[in-house]
């Protein structure tokens, strides 16, 4: 979502953890967006991401979904 983002990771992340995540979403470039980790099943390797409010790379998220959801 515009907001965030769940992912399987490897690594174990710490709740309320500081990270930088790095993805390309389809037809767009590389987005970078500072997040911090709000829920984990660490048995399953996952978790869940806010997104920053205060990085503004989160609009080229939202700007990516508004742009899809509009194709469908």
């Amino acid at each position: 979502s515009g907001g965030g983002m769940s992912l399987r990771c490897e690594s174990s992340l710490a709740s309320v953890e500081s990270v930088r995540v790095s993805f390309v979403l389809p037809g767009s470039g590389r987005i970078s967006v500072r997040a911090l980790v709000c829920w984990s099943r660490v048995n399953e390797h996952l978790y869940g991401l806010r997104f920053d409010p205060t990085d503004d790379a989160r609009f080229d998220v939202r700007k990516w979904i508004d742009q899809y959801l509009e194709i469908m």
